[in-house]
């Protein structure tokens, strides 16, 4: 039995459906490469685990991890001194204290067991400092230019890793989810902690998804600044996205001159020029500008030359200036002010022509989920870390999870439109979470009165009728925390749809409006192609070539891409 689902993309027919039970399918399409079906992963032990994980730390505290569990064991599992006085009639009666018993048990051997443990995760930690050492020799040592294209994700990983910690940084790996995944290194130096995601893509260029999604990740976790490394280039949006944030770009051949050169240790002080007559200048209450590197990251102290007071780098955490640095006294910090940091002439114009709204971004996660692969995507303010959920079609504990790892609030739902794949789990999570509903157009009103047989019909969990707590027209706004986002009703693939358009971001939540390369479908009641045609080219094309769509499924695209290359417009 062939069909086609309701909101794919004119350029994913022809669709095949491989039944796998009798209310489940699964759809994969014949235009693109075949799904690879992955091996299970092998269990392993406890004892491996824990073997890995201690792997992950500095060798010198796994050593210091035995030690303690040791002492800590041998006390436990240490039976407590005979009584000297002969024992009662009542202490022979007693029952011995099992729990006691067993805990005793388990520690006589655990005092042995993780021990062993933790000096094997030590030593393998050190095997794994060892051959990064070897690796980022051969790297330097090489003339080859394609030297990085050679190793794999892992093996660049800890090259990254080498590289840092020959700055002085002290290194965890997280494992980052596999390749190309998540924040792979966490680095701590001088109390503030730094967040590294490494992309192995050799012939690719990394985007700003990748550098927009590190940033939020980053204000999540309160980081001070951040890095991304790739063997490959990054496109002029992400280094533009990059500029005058805390966040350094950092490409394969900045990579290998980072592991050429010689560890540098910070200079604690600059001798300062006359200390007989702190006031014979006006400067001389201005600090001197410190060495700092192409993300701004410090090198060293700077001396203020009145008082010899030691000044250091630091990066706003919060607030309207979150991610400026500033110039704030080394130790315990008893000023009353800040003396805001100015790397370049360039970065101090960009930041003047950026509005004070600017400060507060919004960002946003895409996450596909059911069965039809619709593109879910959370939304949030930077400074509020309040977000809304836009097109929660199902699989709500994966997208409750993600919001949880974001550190997202969830404050609304919002939705494009009411077909099942982009509404069928709305009900459900607003109940859970107790969510308002906000959209979409009232025209979309008799599909969402049939998401129960929508859901019946495509093979989707059972889905309930809701009544949105707010319905959406033409030229309203939403806010998401300090943001907004304007609404566009965008009428055609249904009668209802609606997409939400932020001018800051220069980002566009089109539902199925419009797809990379393709458009909606227009073949469902209420759908008509000329009316898609016209929301398409008289509200969608005036946002600006500039702006970045995020179809409902599918990559993302620019406006300026589509009106150039879309055959269907």
């Amino acid at each position: 039995m062939d069909f086609t689902p309701p909101d794919l993309p004119r350029a994913c027919l022809p669709v095949q459906v491989v039944p796998v039970c009798t209310s489940q399918y699964i759809v994969s399409t014949l235009s693109n490469r075949t799904p690879k079906i992955m091996a299970r992963r092998p269990k392993s032990s406890v004892a491996e685990d824990l073997t890995v994980l201690v792997a992950k730390l500095p060798w010198w505290l796994g050593i210091a991890l035995a030690v303690a569990s040791y002492v800590l064991l041998h006390r436990i599992a240490t039976p407590p001194a005979a009584p000297t006085q002969p024992p009662t009639l009542a202490s022979q009666r007693a029952k011995p204290d099992v729990l006691q018993m067993v805990g005793q048990g388990l520690a006589t051997a655990g005092q042995y067991a993780l021990p062993l443990i933790c000096l094997a995760g030590a030593g393998l930690s050190a095997w794994k400092r060892t051959q990064r050492r070897a690796l980022a020799k051969n790297v330097t040592q090489s003339t080859a230019a394609d030297v990085l294209d050679g190793v794999s994700w892992q093996q660049f990983e800890q090259l990254v890793a080498e590289a840092f910690s020959q700055r002085g940084y002290t290194v965890t790996e997280t494992g980052g989810g596999g390749a190309d995944g998540g924040v792979d290194l966490v680095l701590r130096k001088g109390g503030e902690k730094f967040l590294v995601q490494c992309k192995q893509w050799r012939a690719f260029k990394v985007g700003v998804e990748v550098v927009r999604e590190l940033y939020g990740v980053m204000a999540a976790r309160g980081s001070s600044g951040g890095f991304v490394v790739t063997s490959g280039r990054f496109t002029e949006e992400a280094k533009a996205f990059a500029r005058g944030r805390n966040i350094e770009l950092m490409d394969g051949t900045q990579l290998k001159s980072l592991l050429r050169r010689p560890a540098q240790v910070p200079q604690q002080q600059t001798q300062a020029p006359a200390r007989q007559n702190p006031k014979a200048t006006p400067a001389a209450n201005t600090p001197r500008q410190a060495q700092v590197g192409a993300n701004g990251m410090p090198l060293g102290h700077i001396d203020a030359t009145a008082g010899y007071v030691t000044l250091v780098r630091r990066v706003a955490q919060r607030g309207k200036n979150a991610g400026d640095a500033f110039w704030d006294r080394a130790g315990h910090c008893a000023c009353k002010g800040t003396h805001r940091l100015i790397q370049s002439q360039k970065d101090a114009d960009l930041k003047r022509r950026r509005s004070n709204t600017m400060s507060t971004m919004l960002l946003y996660k895409t996450t596909p989920v059911t069965a039809f692969q619709q593109n879910c995507s959370i939304v949030w303010c930077s400074e509020t870390m309040e977000g809304a959920v836009i097109d929660p079609g199902g699989d709500l504990p994966h997208i409750t999870a993600l919001a949880q790892r974001l550190g997202v609030v969830l404050k609304q739902i919002l939705l494009t439109h009411a077909h099942i794949d982009h509404a069928g789990g709305t009900a459900k999570l607003a109940r859970d979470l107790q969510l308002p509903i906000v959209g979409p157009h009232p025209d979309d009103q008799f599909w969402i009165d049939g998401l129960a047989q929508q859901a019946a019909m495509f093979g989707f969990p059972p889905a309930e009728a809701f009544v949105p707590t707010r319905w959406l027209a033409d030229g309203d706004t939403v806010q998401v925390g300090h943001s907004t986002l304007a609404v566009r009703h965008c009428p055609g693939h249904t009668p209802g749809h609606v997409v939400f358009h932020s001018a800051q971001a220069q980002r566009a939540f089109v539902g199925d409006v419009l797809f990379a390369g393709s458009i909606g479908r227009t073949d469902f009641p209420g759908g008509d192609h000329n009316t898609l045609i016209a929301s398409i080219t008289q509200r969608l094309w005036p946002m600006g070539d500039e702006t970045v769509f995020i179809p409902g499924h599918g990559p993302e695209s620019s406006f300026g891409r589509e009106r150039r290359t879309n055959p269907y417009v």
